[in-house]
């Protein structure tokens, strides 16, 4: 398959939203445009959206950024090692199966050992059971389980 990787462009937003909300929908949640809108922009511009590509066409892309913040949305300042984390995976429907995640899972892979990161983490909605298992074949275990109640 001739597929390429690069960074996301200002001009990929529309398909990096179009995912996520794909993505969102799945997960039963709320996509909000405008905010996410903002966000991406500001991914793309800190190179932290890889797309690949087949025929100029995209046909997905890995949202990730490195930190050694303390992870899972807790504000308890700096962790104790740097670590990946992923916020979004996403292939074109009539792509799936044919190795994109694997292939963007490579990418990032290369990326943070070129960045000395020892730990990629991401979370996977208890839904979303193709993205567990995909994770579950790549390696990933569990560490974390959230639980809620709606009123």
């Amino acid at each position: 398959m001739d597929l390429t990787i690069r960074n996301a462009k200002l001009q990929d937003i529309g398909f990096v939203l179009s995912g996520i909300r794909e993505i969102f929908k799945i997960e039963n949640d709320i996509f909000v445009y405008n905010e996410k809108k903002k966000l991406v922009s500001n991914a793309i511009r800190d190179k932290h959206i890889r797309v690949v590509m087949k025929g100029g066409r995209s046909v997905g892309f890995l949202w990730f950024r490195i930190s050694d913040l303390t992870p899972f949305g807790l504000d308890y300042g700096k962790w104790s090692r740097k670590y990946c984390w992923i916020s979004f995976v996403y292939a074109v429907k009539s792509y799936r199966n044919q190795g994109i995640g694997s292939l963007l899972y490579d990418d990032i892979m290369r990326i943070c050992k070129k960045r000395r990161v020892k730990q990629i983490m991401l979370d996977v909605f208890t839904v979303n059971k193709k993205s567990a298992s995909f994770h579950k074949k790549r390696g990933f275990k569990p560490l974390l389980s959230i639980y809620r109640k709606t009123l």
